[in-house]
């Protein structure tokens, strides 16, 4: 009457048994298998075969397996970032087998909404990836990273963040109120979602020369007019002006407008 078990481990030490089962007490050789659990990803193991009977104990030669890799991600930089979208970048490398990734994102570490599920394919070596996200709040922080899975398990990329912002939109109106020495310089401004300020450029040339006082355009996402006088101008001349705003993302200016006083 036999029993055996399977010993295995990192090294020709072992160090963890299956569970015996019994072999029966025939004369023949008997096809035996066991299942190894809670292995790491992208080792060798060492294992061999262990049978007992009163008569004594018998040892297997040394076998050795070399379990799959997981998948390597790596969370890349956001790109295109908007105030209502934004493109994520990764990595992934399937480390020979079939793999799969997506990215987690949302307004925390929580993350809650993910892109779709694509395909990486299996081979070997890190390819760049990437997905649109849409539908953001302009002027908040947004977290993502990149997750890759296989049959070998899951890698998670590290999380990194980006805001839903832009350099301001504007554009120049034309001129009003214009006298024989004076005249309002109109224009409009989108924030964008940050804090922006804004002023107008003017002069005889398109190398203008003078300048409006900065005023404030808040950090909203819509549109709004702004306005500045401008006085001590010389008759019967013509003048160029522009709108010019910025925000933590640059400095926006807009086209060339006209007027002769």
């Amino acid at each position: 009457a036999t029993t055996w078990h399977v010993e295995y481990g990192t090294t020709t030490g072992y160090g963890t048994n299956t569970t015996a089962v019994s072999a029966g007490s025939g004369t023949t050789s008997t096809a035996v298998s066991a299942p190894l659990a809670s292995l790491k990803p992208g080792t060798t193991y060492h294992y061999r075969f262990v049978a007992t009977s009163t008569a004594g104990t018998g040892n297997g030669a040394d076998g050795i397996l070399t379990t799959s890799s997981v998948p390597a991600a790596v969370t890349g930089n956001a790109g295109s970032v908007t105030p209502t979208s934004a493109t994520l970048n990764g990595t992934v490398d399937p480390s020979g087998r079939p793999t799969t990734w997506y990215f987690d994102y949302g307004t925390g570490t929580g993350y809650g909404k993910q892109t779709a599920v694509k395909d990486a394919g299996s081979g070997s070596g890190a390819a760049a990836v990437s997905a649109a996200v849409t539908g953001l709040t302009a002027g908040r922080t947004y977290h993502f990273r990149i997750v890759a899975k296989s049959d070998a398990g899951t890698s998670r990329g590290a999380d990194h963040t980006f805001v839903s912002t832009a350099a301001p939109t504007v554009v120049t109106k034309p001129a009003a109120g214009v006298g024989d020495t004076s005249a309002t310089l109109n224009g409009t401004v989108n924030p964008n979602g940050q804090s922006t300020s804004v002023s107008f450029e003017y002069g005889t040339s398109t190398g203008y020369g003078a300048k409006t006082a900065p005023q404030d355009a808040g950090a909203g996402t819509g549109t709004k007019s702004i306005s500045a006088a401008v006085t001590g101008l010389a008759g019967a001349t013509t003048y160029h002006f522009r709108i010019v705003a910025t925000n933590a993302s640059g400095t926006i200016t807009g086209a060339d407008q006209t007027f002769t006083t």
